[in-house]
């Protein structure tokens, strides 16, 4: 019965005040055997109806009879028992049966003399488990009552004999049989004295002869079987108090071996009842044959001679439990006479064999006599039978006897079979070992060796030892006899562990066997598996002599090592062999050689105490503090093993009592406070004694004190607290020895602390010092007693002890854990113990319990909730009775109850319901009590909750489920049961739309699912709910397996089931089961008529869905056509699916009647396959397989017939090599191209090879490989798209790299014109940008693709335009790129608005670049060789500067000095010399025209005398232009012809020099290049009035008269002079233009020019308000009312827009005032009014928002425009020096005839063809020749930074070539760069290129 583990005492529990060594509370003892017989004894008084309180009334006399109580059954047991003892004991106990209160025998009664018999059972318990301590050791029990049955039986057999005078030797031999049995008895006898060390030679005696005059099983044996129940409670409980003897025999229990106890015997008594009640139901023949065999069994051959020879029907073939019948017991034990009669009865019984295969003849050679086996063997039995279970044949059985009679046996057994002299038994042994393991006599093993000597010798057992192994384990006699035969194996033969027979010889240590080893030259140095010789063994047991001649004479190596590294000194040491380790040190072994745990010999006789030998070893020299691995000295390990006499001897050696050894840095006083031994005290006390410090801590900080406190060993903590430990330090943790003390519920030890403590502190202070709380928890000693359980405490009651000691030195009640904020309630109440929580609250008083048992811990909990969550009853009620609040929510919001039923404690939910918890409370998550109490499958819980207090049984929580749910989902059957039947819905659903079955389903609890089909109510409303997938509960028990549940569900309803189909993926019940493989199901439906056919939303067929999931089973219920079939939407069929997803079973099973070359069919859409062949077809299942990589599927299919290799889909000729390249598969590849290479080179649909699928799929190794085979590097598909191509689109660095290896075309385009670094930026795949770059590419062909460089620049944008410096730096010309990039980027960002800032930064980034390049450059080469040198289109560098308007790299110093230097082209004349040439000019016009002409002269050519040139030309212009608009030579009133006069002749010719020069733009336009236009402009207009004013009079207003016409023609002539005069104007102000050549000008023209920009914009926003008030103040002036007159109308004279217009312009200047405005008399009166108000507004926004706006502005751009206008003005100033440069730069009117001449120049080149590309480009040349050119030494006098005069002539050579590229070492210039910007390399470019190079 089921005993209560809370209510009894701990497993561990000892009382430390009685418990002895060796007591019997060990599992096995003295108890626990008498527990059998009580238990056995109850079972009989039951049976005899004895009275109920014969158990208690009995129990005294039951706990000490000797003959019946508890310890005398124990010692009956397991203690001899003399006469004088065992008849009291039978007579009480016959006293005890009729009056059980009269028993006066016990325990306590015995004489010393009498208990010493019983010290082997006590002893005994604590070497077998205690199952073997009830029921006796199995092997000794059987051979003790089989010898004593055999004695006693065979006793009364031979008096039985005496009557009989005619069998003399039958007699002889039975006598005989009876000395040995009593021989072997008392043999027996010694040697369970031996095992006690306690030899009673009288007892002995007794012993014997009490075996002679009584039945030994009667006195030994007496089974009482009573069940003391009730008794084995009170002992579990404590009620039962042992009391103690006078040789400390205690009586202790282990609860849980007692219920074993009661569960065990309440077995085998229901086994006893069954054989009885058995017995009962058999025959009378039965019953008798039964008898009979009881009878032989008990060897009572009389009357089993009594039996036979009456005329009683005795069934023979009956066989007992044993399997043996009666024959078999006579052969085995009984006489020959016997014998003969059965045989005389049934002779068909000597046929007879055992179901072992055990026949007459075994059982005789075992146990019987010779002439038994003889007779047999006569009676034709066989003897050459072996059993089945361990292969013994007679022989076997034989050679174990070591009577005469087996000599007999062996000899006859034998002689008839000879061959058994070589049958090996079950474990390889032949009877010749059997004989050397069990009985070695010399006459058996002659007797043996006689015949297959050979055979014999070389024969093995299982362990691999042959006859010299065994021999040689014996003494010197056998081995000796062995090794004289002619034939004996190797002496060196090893078995399965490497042993040799000298390892055997070694473990006997026989000295007289080494001769015999010696003559056959036996190898000592053998070692078996564990590395160990047999010196080793021999060291180990100390056989010193047979050590020194195996080293000696056979030369055994010294230096062997065992597997654990232990040397011979080491096995010698640990064993305590003085004499031997001296014997190796004398012979060399070395004293200080460690093991592989780094210990020496001082260390392992240290472990082991052996004193003597540690003194020897200190002797010879060994260190004494040298260390092990794990630290430790001889002293540590002395101390831990409490050896204290070699502690002594290592300290007075001088051994460091203070060294730290181990993991934990533990001094050896450490380690004595570790131990609970006695010894250990006085190790401590000699440490302590020899000057070790207490206060020594540990790595953790625990000093001993803490590591005693932890023990609680009282005279270790006083020896220390005596010795000065400090019980104040703490640990790392921050842990006294007061938290170890309370955590390892040690009362003395606080107690002992405390008091300590009290001579020194006060009690303010202890209170702080018994509230310390440690550093990881927080927790104080309080807390940690408060964790006590009650299996901890030593005593009952001591955890109590504990709280009120802490408490009453002021330990904190409410003081929380620093982590958890849990207080010592919380804790107590965690671990349930009742006393500590009756202590606490009993000393704190009510009010302090108050407040603390209502705190709530960091998760919410209170006391009260952690007592409920654990079943804590008591501790609960105790809380409950101080009014703990049952209305706290943790931070779930669970309460109380929650955790009560969720845990299943009836009683505690009982309790707080009672106490008026809300029974439908609800957690955060909506969970009631009920909830959690059907998720838990507590039933008793919920019937409570239902039943008793009315809970809601359709609460839901916050997914709407409701306790059925939970039920139904973790399958709690028993509570689903209940609620049903209190009525719930089990169609309620949850969020999800799922029923409880659905549930239930789902999770695979069929028995649940059951339940709910069982409903006769609502049933088919719950079989066809579906939930939010759609699945119903057949769908889910399908695809579960849970085959009775859709049985159930087809028969109630039969078309739901197979027709239903889910939401989403449209699947019926069949493919659930088919995914699953469900066989059983999937027969069941398609049996009952389910579509076989129907496909889900992916295309999927039930069989498809098999095939997929590899469930071969299901195959065999589909029809042959379901194999064949495709699916409509995937086109694939079975075989296709199974071969995907490489099911390699179900694809076998399907070629049986699928051929292997099947093709898909056309399919909607295939999302199987890669998405661009979603709807290819014709693919084989060798395509799939291949895409799949399954190569033990490919090869199997291509071994197949009609299986091609390379066959091709339908339409995109896609072969499984595409495929499998494709996906990446290494093997499936190296076995396609295996049967054929040429494959690598088939194309699919769109051109692409297997190589191209690989690289945009960056399989590296797969590329790898198809390169190896061949396949062409740089193949292109349709689109002109290499393998490169697609791994850059994608990004795969590792494959680009392998391409540009294997010598790919790195700008390879595609038909588009891309290269590889074209994608690789339109994708944002940086590192292959960065990789791809450093390659070699066409620069100026990727500059011209604009969606490249805006790629670039994406690229660039959060890697701080690395990209794009790299495609810079790495091109031929940096700063040409960088030019040209910034020009790009900067146009762009006009076109792209949405990435116009990005763009703009980029293009400045390329500007600044191409800065800090031209610096590096101009510091290592002459500055004019670089701005002279060609780009690829022949264009000057410089020309490109300033094309590409680069106004930074222009204005940089090294630039504007070289073009000083061309400015001047050698004329060094001073300022005021050019003044007076450009005077000498203007005054003399044919000076002018000369230096005007591109004439090759010094002077000619410099750009400053054409400049002066132009700067005359322009004064001539402006000086004819003033000619005509003043009329100074020509008056317009005296003109009478509009022809023009010679004046406007000249300017006309002078405007066409003008005009083309704009035309041809020789040298670009900048700062005021506009006003060249708008002068032509005007002038043009100026030219058509008068051309107006010749034709209109002529042609349109021929009807005038002359002097009309000539009037109109003045007009036209006036108006034509003020359009020349705005030309003039303009003409004026370009003077600012030739300004700009000047710094101090030059900057200012730059700044008005953008301040006139800032009017001009000021104007469009004045003329805006302007035009707006004007129509406003328009509209006021109309009339409302009729004029009067005239007059009248006449002062209303704004009512016009212009006349207004002009009032409101003048009046910004201050003009007009109000006042002064006509009249408003044709309005109303409010007129003036809005007059005025308007008039003011329009004043305010003009003259102080807009006029001060336009300020502002001008402020503005003036302070920006001065930053730049010096950066502006070089660049006009170069735009100004280039033009002059040029030999075409010819001032108006010059410039027609040089254009005339180069015309015909180019012309006669062309052979007059001048709209040749030849010739347009021939005369670009002309126009763009320099005037001062560096091909004639010009400009090479520049030295720039850093510079050498010797280089000149290098440089001059060098601009020969004029190339961009080559005139500069630009990878020099590249290398400082980035040294200059501190990168040195950083990206390893130098790196590359070098390998480039």
């Amino acid at each position: 019965m089921p005993i209560d583990k809370s209510k009894v005492r701990p497993t561990n529990y000892v009382e430390p005040s009685w418990h002895p060594e060796g007591s019997s509370s060990k599992p096995g003892g003295i108890i626990a055997g008498a527990i059998w017989s009580s238990l056995k004894s109850d079972e009989k008084n039951e049976e005899k109806n004895e009275e109920k309180n014969y158990k208690i009334t009995s129990l005294s006399s039951r706990i000490t009879s000797p003959r019946t109580g508890i310890i005398g059954s124990a010692l009956k047991k397991y203690c001899y028992i003399n006469n004088k003892q065992r008849s009291s004991s039978t007579d009480n106990f016959s006293k005890q049966k009729t009056s059980p209160k009269s028993s006066s025998n016990s325990l306590e009664k015995l004489n010393c003399n009498e208990r010493s018999h019983s010290s082997y059972g006590n002893k005994e318990c604590n070497k077998v488990d205690w199952r073997g301590g009830i029921i006796g050791s199995e092997l000794e029990k059987v051979r003790k009552r089989d010898m004593m049955n055999s004695n006693y039986m065979r006793k009364e057999s031979i008096v039985s004999e005496k009557n009989n005078q005619d069998n003399d030797k039958v007699k002889y031999f039975e006598e005989k049989r009876f000395r040995e049995s009593e021989n072997e008895l008392k043999k027996y006898g010694h040697i369970k004295h031996e095992i006690t060390n306690e030899v009673d030679e009288e007892d002995d005696k007794e012993i014997i002869g009490s075996s002679k005059g009584s039945n030994i099983i009667d006195n030994i044996y007496i089974n009482n079987k009573e069940k003391h129940i009730e008794m084995l409670k009170h002992v579990a409980t404590g009620s039962f108090n042992a009391k103690k003897t006078e040789n400390n025999l205690d009586v202790g229990l282990n609860i849980e071996d007692l219920e074993d106890v009661i569960n065990d015997t309440e077995d085998s008594l229901e086994d006893e009842e069954g054989e009885k009640n058995d017995v009962k139901t058999l025959s009378n023949d039965v019953k008798l044959a039964l008898k009979i065999i009881d009878l032989a069994k008990k060897h009572n051959w009389i009357e089993v001679e009594k039996k036979l020879n009456s005329r009683l029907k005795i069934e023979f073939n009956h066989i007992d439990k044993d399997e043996k019948s009666l024959i078999y017991y006579v052969a085995k034990y009984g006489p020959l006479k016997i014998l003969e009669k059965i045989f005389s009865i049934n002779p068909s019984l000597i046929d007879f064999k055992t179901a072992d295969n055990e026949n007459l003849i075994h059982a005789a050679s075992e146990s019987n006599d010779f002439i038994v086996v003889k007779y047999l063997i006569l009676k034709k039995v066989p003897c050459n039978i072996a059993t089945i279970s361990k292969k013994y044949k007679p022989l076997h059985l034989a050679v174990q006897r070591t009577d005469q009679q087996g000599l007999f046996i062996m000899d006859i057994l034998i002689k008839n079979d000879p061959t058994s002299l070589i049958s090996p038994d079950y474990n390889g042994n032949l009877p010749i070992h059997i004989c050397l393991k069990t009985n070695p006599r010399l006459d058996i093993l002659s007797r043996l060796l006689n015949l297959y000597l050979e055979e014999q010798m070389n024969s093995e057992d299982n362990e691999g030892n042959n006859v010299l192994h065994l021999s040689a384990a014996k003494k010197n006699a056998i081995f000796s006899f062995i090794c004289s035969h002619d034939y004996i194996p190797s002496i060196n033969k090893q078995n399965k562990k490497g042993e040799t027979p000298f390892h055997f010889a070694a473990r006997v240590g026989d000295d007289q066997v080494m001769k015999t080893f010696y003559k056959l030259n036996a190898n000592a140095n053998i070692c078996d598996c564990k590395d160990i010789s047999p010196l080793h063994i021999a060291a180990e047991l100390g056989h010193t002599s047979f050590v020194e001649r195996l080293i000696d004479k056979f030369g055994a190596s010294l230096t062997a090592r065992t597997r654990d590294g232990d040397t011979l000194l080491h096995i010698a040491a640990y064993s305590g062999h003085a004499s031997t380790a001296l014997a190796f040190l004398k012979r060399g072994v070395p004293l200080n050689m460690p093991n592989k745990k780094g210990a020496l010999g001082l260390h392992t006789a240290a472990a082991a105490g052996f004193n003597e030998v540690v003194k020897m070893l200190l002797a010879k020299g060994t260190h004494i503090d040298i260390r092990t691995k794990d630290n430790y000295t001889a002293l540590h390990v002395a101390v831990k093993n409490n050896k204290p006499i070699v502690v002594e001897t290592l300290i007075g050696f001088g051994a460091d009592v203070h060294l730290h050894g181990g993991m934990n840095g533990e001094t050896p006083l450490h380690v004595a406070a570790d131990s609970n031994e006695e010894s250990a005290i006085e190790c401590a006390l000699m440490l302590l004694k020899s000057g070790a410090q207490a206060n020594v801590r540990m790595n953790d900080g625990q000093t001993s004190l803490h590591v005693a406190a932890k023990q609680g060993i009282e005279k270790m903590i006083l020896l220390l607290l005596e010795e000065d430990a400090d019980p104040t330090l703490v640990s790392n943790n921050g842990e006294t020895p007061l938290h170890i003390a309370a955590h390892y519920c040690n009362y003395q030890a606080c107690k002992l602390i405390i008091n300590h403590l009290k001579e020194k502190m006060s009690d303010e202070e202890i209170a702080s010092y018994v509230n310390i709380q440690s550093t990881t928890e927080g927790k104080s000693a309080i807390h940690y007693a408060a964790e006590i359980t009650t299996n901890q405490c030593h005593y009952p009651g001591e955890e109590a002890d504990i709280v009120k000691l802490l408490l009453k030195f002021g330990a904190s009640p409410e003081l929380q854990t620093t982590i958890t904020k849990e207080t010592a309630m919380h804790l107590v109440a965690r671990s349930g113990n009742e006393s500590a929580i009756l202590a606490l609250v009993s000393t704190i008083g009510v009010g302090m319990v108050q407040i603390i048992q209502n705190k709530q811990s960091k998760n919410g909990w209170a006391p009260l909730l952690e007592a409920c969550a654990r079943g804590h009853l008591g501790v609960a009620q105790i809380l409950l009775k101080h009014h703990a609040r049952i209305d706290v929510f943790d931070e779930m919001g669970r309460t109380c109850l929650h955790l009560a039923a969720m845990n299943g404690h009836v009683q505690l939910s009982h309790m707080l319901l009672r106490n008026k918890a809300f029974v439908n409370s609800k957690t955060k998550s909506g969970e009631s009590p009920l909830h959690l109490a059907s998720q838990f499958g507590h039933t008793k819980v919920a019937t409570v909750l239902l039943q008793d207090y009315g809970a809601s049984i359709e609460a839901i929580t916050l997914d709407n489920q409701t306790s059925l749910h939970y039920a139904a989902k973790f399958g709690q059957l028993g509570v689903a049961q209940a609620l049903l039947a209190f009525g719930a819905n089990p169609s309620a659903k949850d969020d999800k739309g799922q029923t409880p079955l659905h549930l239930a389903a789902e999770n695979d609890y069929p028995d649940v699912v059951k339940l709910f089909l069982k409903m006769k109510q609502n049933n088919r409303q719950v079989l066809t709910a579906v939930d939010g997938n759609g699945f119903t509960c057949a769908h889910i028990a399908a695809m579960k397996g849970s085959y009775a549940v859709v049985k159930e569900l087809m028969m109630i309803d039969k078309k739901m089931v197979l027709n239903a189909k889910t939401k989403t993926m449209e699947a019926t019940t069949l493919h659930m089961a088919s995914a699953g493989g469900h066989t059983t199901i999937v027969k069941v439906l398609l049996k009952n008529g389910a579509n076989s056919e129907d496909e889900n939303a992916h295309g999927m067929t039930p069989l498809l869905l098999g095939a997929k999931n590899g469930h071969v089973e299901i195959l065999d219920e589909f029809d042959e056509g379901s194999w064949k079939r495709c699916s409509k939407k995937t086109g694939l069929n079975a075989l296709h699916i199974a071969a995907y997803y490489g099911n390699t079973d179900f694809v076998i099973a399907m070629l049986k009647k699928v051929p292997a070359n099947v093709r898909s069919e056309p399919p909607i859409y295939n999302h199987l396959v890669v998405k661009e062949f979603a709807t290819e077809y014709g693919l084989t299942p060798l395509h799939l397989a291949a895409q799949s990589g399954h190569d033990s599927l490919v090869r199997m299919l291509l071994n197949q017939t009609g299986v091609q290799v390379d066959a091709t889909s339908t339409t995109m000729n896609v072969i499984p090599l595409h495929l499998a390249a494709q996906q990446g598969h290494i093997a499936v590849v190296g076995m396609l191209l295996s049967r054929s290479t040429q494959q690598q080179h088939a194309k699919d649909w769109r051109g692409r090879t297997p190589l191209h699928l690989a690289s945009m799929n960056g399989h590296y190794e797969m590329v790898s490989l198809l390169i190896a085979q061949g396949s062409n590097i740089n193949v292109m598909d349709q689109n002109g798209w290499t393998g490169m191509h697609y791994a850059t689109k994608a990004g795969h660095l590792d494959v680009v790299k392998l391409f540009i290896n294997s010598s790919a075309d790195a700008q390879a385009e595609t038909k588009e014109g891309k290269v590889p670094l074209c994608f690789a930026a339109a994708n944002n795949h940086i590192e292959c940008l960065r990789f791809l770059l450093r390659q070699k590419h066409d620069t100026h062909s990727l500059m011209e693709d604009r969606k490249f460089i805006f790629d670039l620049m994406v690229c660039g944008k959060n890697t701080d335009n690395e990209p794009l410096q790299l495609f810079i730096l790495q091109s031929p010309a940096p700063i040409d790129t960088a030019v040209k990039l910034s020009s790009l980027f900067r146009e762009m960002s006009e076109k792209e608005k949405e990435r116009a800032k990005d763009l703009l930064n980029v293009s400045v980034f390329a500007e600044e670049m191409a800065v800090e390049l031209l610096g590096i450059t101009a510091s290592e080469y002459n500055p004019a060789i670089l701005l002279k040198a060609k780009d690829y289109r022949g264009r000057p560098l410089l020309d490109v500067l300033i094309e590409n308007e680069q106004k930074e790299v222009v204005s940089y110093a090294s630039v504007q000095r070289y073009l000083t230097e061309i400015w001047t082209g050698r004329v060094e004349w001073s300022f005021g010399k050019t003044v007076a040439f450009a005077l000498f000019v203007f005054i003399c016009p044919p000076a002018w025209f000369y230096f005007s002409l591109p004439l090759d002269t010094r002077i000619g050519r410099a750009p400053i005398i054409k400049f002066v040139c132009h700067i005359v030309s322009h004064v001539y212009f402006t000086i004819l232009l003033t000619i005509v608009v003043l009329n100074i030579t020509h008056k317009i009133y005296e003109t009478t012809s509009v022809m023009p006069n010679y004046v406007e002749w000249i300017l006309l010719i002078w405007l066409s020099g003008n005009l083309v020069s704009e035309l041809s733009n020789v040298g670009g336009s900048a700062g005021l290049g506009i006003v060249k236009v708008l002068i032509l402009i005007l002038a043009a207009a100026a030219i058509a009035v008068h051309i107006l004013a010749f034709l209109l009079p002529a042609y349109y207003f021929t009807n005038l008269d002359n002097d009309e016409k000539l009037h109109f023609a003045r007009t036209m002539l006036y108006l034509k002079n003020q359009l020349f005069a705005f030309s003039l104007l303009f003409a004026f102000i370009q003077f600012l233009d030739f300004l700009t050549v000047h710094h101090l000008f030059g900057p200012w023209a730059i700044i008005i020019r953008d301040l006139m920009y800032d009017l001009t914009r000021f104007l469009v926003i004045l003329m805006l308000f302007i035009a707006g008030f004007t129509l406003h103040v328009t509209s006021i002036f109309q009339p409302a009312y009729q004029p009067v007159d005239d007059e009248s109308s006449e002062f209303m004279r704004l009512y016009s827009p212009a006349q207004t217009l002009e009032m409101l312009f003048f009046s910004l200047f201050g003009l007009v005032e109000p006042d002064n405005m006509p009249p408003l008399h044709l309005v109303p009166e409010f007129a003036k009014i809005i007059l005025k108000l308007l008039f003011g507004i329009y004043m305010m926004v003009t003259l102080i928002v807009l006029i001060n706006l336009l300020i502002a502005m001008m402020s503005d751009t003036y302070q920006r425009i001065q930053a730049q206008s010096d950066k502006e003005w070089k660049f006009g100033r170069a735009i100004l020096i280039r033009k002059m440069n040029k030999r075409a730069a010819t001032p108006s009117p010059i410039n027609m005839l040089t254009k005339f001449f180069i015309v015909l120049k180019v012309a006669w080149r062309n052979k007059l063809r001048v709209c040749t590309p030849k010739a347009q480009h021939d005369l670009r040349y002309e126009e763009n020749i320099d005037a001062f050119s560096m091909s004639d030494g010009n400009g090479v006098n520049y030295q720039g930074i850093g510079s050498d005069t010797g280089l000149l002539e290098e440089e001059e050579r060098a601009t020969k070539s004029y190339s961009i590229e080559s005139v500069v070492d630009w990878k020099r210039i590249v290398q400082l760069y980035y040294q200059s910007m501190s990168k040195n390399g950083s990206n390893g470019f130098e790196g590359d290129d070098s390998k480039e190079e």
